[in-house]
């Protein structure tokens, strides 16, 4: 029995490397399209559409995850906001964003909500969200329209919103019906073994 759990958490450990790596190809192959974003903004004549070009390229990664969380909360009103990343959070009702380290989840974020519940995020998408508050500084030091620009920018963009899930039930109780999921698929793999 041992041995099989063993076996069983090495299984779930070398899947997670293999996200991992996986995950880490797809941020590289984004890197190397931003440094050809940036290739075709030297290319826009100078004006207020190169500034809104150079805006939504070097606020992309920060708009996306807060128009897609926002989407998924029901919020609106994020080009307006002025105050700082944590009152955006704060008024859009998160009061934590946290890494899911839990065995057999499918979110690798959680943004803890006010009202009990949380939002899952699916994918490795922001290695750079603990530095989002700091980008955003500077992001509200944009003129309003060029704010708003990128927001549009995004929100166009962000077309799949799969990747954020709402949950109503707080995020121990879904990580004990997880536990309680595997006990259960355990129990019917003995099953099915001594059948066998």
């Amino acid at each position: 029995m041992l041995k099989q759990w063993s076996l069983l958490f090495q299984r779930i450990l070398q899947e997670r490397k293999e996200r991992a790596g996986d995950n880490k190809k797809s941020i590289d192959i984004v890197g190397r399209i931003e440094e050809l974003k940036s290739a075709v903004l030297q290319a826009l004549p100078k004006g207020r559409e190169r500034d809104v070009a150079r805006a939504v390229v070097r606020y992309r990664r920060l708009a996306d995850f807060i128009t897609r969380l926002a989407s998924a909360i029901g919020y609106k009103g994020i080009a307006q906001f002025s105050g700082s990343y944590r009152e955006l959070l704060n008024e859009m009702g998160v009061v934590d964003l946290v890494w899911d380290d839990e065995a057999n989840s499918p979110y690798y974020m959680i943004a803890i909500l006010t009202d009990g519940g949380f939002v899952g995020c699916h994918e490795y998408l922001y290695p750079e969200v603990d530095d989002f508050a700091q980008v955003w500084k500077s992001f509200v030091s944009l003129e309003d329209s060029i704010r708003e620009a990128v927001i549009d920018a995004a929100g166009e963009m962000a077309n799949d919103e799969s990747e954020f899930e709402k949950r109503t039930e707080s995020l121990a109780d879904y990580h004990n019906t997880i536990r309680e999921a595997d006990a259960a698929e355990s129990v019917v793999r003995r099953r099915v073994r001594r059948l066998e």
